[in-house]
């Protein structure tokens, strides 16, 4: 056993996805979780599949896991050596994304296993609120009302705007996490909670203090306040030493910018008269890159912003601006690529600027372009429609109708379907999403 981990070891230097540093940290991360073991049933399964998996097979392949012979983990090794990048990149999400369920298994036996970083600090809008907008009397939008996780813990609705997890959910867990961090503005964000990080994250805010304030969501400026509020709570209850070393090791992630479009820029005249689409892009970046500057001075240094997802395949942007077409509105999805190729090149200039930043994109442009396009190739039938049914006016064409659970107003199966609202993925989509943006996640860990 010991000899075949140091030959896998000196393989790493033979993989060429990513730096073979990276990739002996990650064999050093699979035999102290994994018990350097692995299996052929390992190898045909993804972290998207791993999500909609039932719990006895689960704990089957935990087992498996646990108790796997030398030569599958040969074969695993020689895969790895020889393969290529996609099948590379899948390998490296099983490694990570299998985290949570083998530490269950570890835990069982008495071993607490540590999360690769020490908190999740997390900023946007819908995409990553978990629950701050129940607690804004005046928000306009709310997922604290049935169907929303109806696949959850308890099937209870918490905040967020999908039928059970969201990315970020799947992220902390491929971290190791096995608590969230909390909304701000509940009272579980306080005392010894506030160790594993904090989420300021409110649906309907946006890059643009504007937009978020047309529907009373907390702004992406209050979200900066929230958090320095956060930094000297967090000082009270871990020492100051101990809290600056939680801030600069924490993963810091971004995740706005469709409201900016969406509720705002396509039907608000004024705006879009005062700037085209490229301007107005240029707009969204320089407060992005003011956020993390300041992010960067408060003494961040791992952040990672997401892209803009394509505008023109969410079934909302469809029934608004398709024109009765059932396909993805393509000017829709032409802005949201200018807006990422403008953030990326903003990306880059900042990590030019700060030696010591790691800073990254996560990439939901494409993988939800593949989903929304393609959908069976991925084991979802239905990408048009979504699982729960949404209002005809206003607000009401993002967001499920209340008290759609069963019947008409509800799909039978919300892991079939890639959107389970009108802007918001199902939480088997998110599981494709995050293992999507593994790679991006990897050269801000390690």
């Amino acid at each position: 056993m010991t000899i075949f981990c140091q030959a896998a070891l000196c393989g790493c230097s033979m993989v060429g996805l990513v730096s073979a540093d990276i990739w002996c940290k990650l064999w050093l991360l699979y035999i102290r979780h994994y018990r350097c073991s692995s299996s052929p049933e390992l190898n045909s399964m993804s972290a998207s599949s791993l999500m909609r998996g039932e719990e006895d097979m689960q704990r089957r392949l935990v087992v498996k896991l646990m108790r796997g012979e030398e030569d599958m983990q040969r074969r695993l090794v020689v895969k790895l050596m020889r393969g290529e990048e996609d099948m590379q990149r899948r390998l490296v999400v099983k490694l990570l994304g299998l985290s949570l369920l083998l530490s269950l298994a570890t835990n069982g036996g008495g071993v607490q296993a540590q999360p690769l970083v020490p908190a999740m600090i997390l900023f946007g809008d819908s995409t990553i609120d978990v629950g701050n907008n129940n607690y804004l009397p005046g928000a306009v939008f709310k997922a604290n009302y049935a169907p929303y996780g109806d696949n959850f813990r308890r099937h209870r609705a918490t905040g967020r705007f999908s039928d059970g997890k969201i990315v970020s959910d799947i992220t902390a867990e491929s971290l190791g996490f096995v608590s969230y961090a909390p909304p701000y503005l509940s009272p579980l964000a306080s005392g010894k909670n506030l160790l594993a990080g904090a989420n300021f994250g409110s649906a309907a805010s946006s890059y643009a203090d504007d937009t978020a304030a047309m529907y009373d969501a907390i702004t992406l400026s209050q979200q900066l306040k929230y958090y320095k509020e956060y930094q000297t709570k967090l000082a009270a209850v871990a020492g100051r030493r101990k809290a600056r070393s939680i801030l600069a090791d924490a993963l810091y992630v971004v995740s706005t910018g469709t409201g900016d479009f969406l509720q705002n820029y396509y039907h608000n005249a004024s705006l879009s008269a005062r700037y085209d689409v490229p301007r107005y892009c240029d707009l969204l970046v320089g407060i992005f890159s003011g956020f993390a500057a300041e992010l960067y001075r408060l003494g961040a240094r791992r952040i990672g912003v997401t892209s803009m997802p394509p505008l023109g395949c969410l079934p909302a942007a469809i029934r608004l601006y398709g024109k009765g077409r059932p396909s993805c509105v393509r000017r829709l999805n032409g802005d949201a690529a200018t807006f990422n190729r403008k953030l990326n090149a903003t990306v880059e200039a900042l990590a030019r600027r700060h030696a010591d930043l790691k800073i990254a994109i996560f990439d939901i442009y494409t993988p939800l372009l593949a989903l929304s396009e393609a959908p069976a190739a991925q084991g979802f039938s239905e990408a048009r429609k979504t699982c729960c049914r949404t209002g005809d006016k206003a607000t009401r064409v993002y967001l499920c109708n209340p008290g759609a659970t069963k019947g008409p107003g509800m799909c039978r199966n919300a892991s079939s379907y890639v959107y389970f609202d009108g802007v918001h993925p199902s939480e088997a989509a998110n599981a494709f999403i995050a293992e999507s943006m593994t790679s991006a996640g990897i050269s801000l860990i390690f």
